[in-house]
């Protein structure tokens, strides 16, 4: 897992933000070989601030989830509210490359969603060639999403991000938040800390720059 580990750093500095990896199957053997039943352990709060979380985040695992998230918090930087619940559902789906447009502050907002490495390779060469244009572009290296991951669980001859996508959805419109900018452990963070989004801290620590790396290991 080093190399995983490696592609999740956010610094050039060869300092590593990811010391290991442990994708969902590892875990699942991890508690059947130590004969732990999840059901049977008590609740505990999670450290915070990652206690709370909003539907925004849960649908990050899905193909067009972060697109969704991101447009529901511009809805309301731009708007001044809060944006219907289907209002941008539209760029869902397990397809390999999906174009929408939206309508935000009177401008048209063009998208575009693409998963897996093969689709995401073509986009670049669209875009470098300029046969495409887009606003916002959401690549995801696994066929629908992180859902769809090698880590994840599998039935032999089954192709299962689809399922697995639409139950991050339903966790989704179960949850009493579901905008990113509503969750309250975020607005305490920039209130105290970050002082608001894209101030100098803000980009300095939560923004990161890619550079070509050579050895992973």
């Amino acid at each position: 897992k080093k190399r995983e580990a490696a592609l999740f750093s956010m610094r050039s500095s060869g300092t590593h933000d990811v010391d290991i990896v442990l994708t969902t199957r590892e875990l699942i053997r991890l508690l059947r070989a130590e004969h732990i039943n999840p059901a049977m352990l008590g609740e505990l709060p999670f450290d915070n601030p990652l206690g709370q979380s909003t539907g925004a985040a849960v649908i990050f695992g899905a193909s067009g989830g972060v697109m969704e998230a991101a447009l529901r918090t511009a809805y309301h930087v731009i708007e001044g509210k809060e944006a219907p619940e289907d209002a941008f559902t539209d760029v869902r789906g397990t397809e390999g490359r999906k174009v929408r447009e939206f309508t935000l502050g009177g401008a048209t907002l063009r998208t575009c969603t693409v998963s897996g490495l093969g689709n995401a390779g073509k986009l670049l060469d669209e875009l470098k060639a300029g046969k495409v244009h887009y606003d916002f572009v959401e690549v995801m290296a696994c066929p629908g999403g992180c859902v769809g991951g090698g880590g994840q669980p599998i039935h032999d001859g089954e192709e299962r991000a689809d399922v697995l996508g639409n139950k991050l959805y339903t966790i989704d419109s179960n949850r009493p938040l579901h905008q990113s900018h509503n969750n309250p452990d975020v607005q305490e963070l920039y209130k105290d800390f970050l002082e608001k989004p894209l101030s100098e801290k803000a980009e300095e620590l939560l923004h990161s720059d890619h550079v070509k790396e050579h050895n992973y290991m």
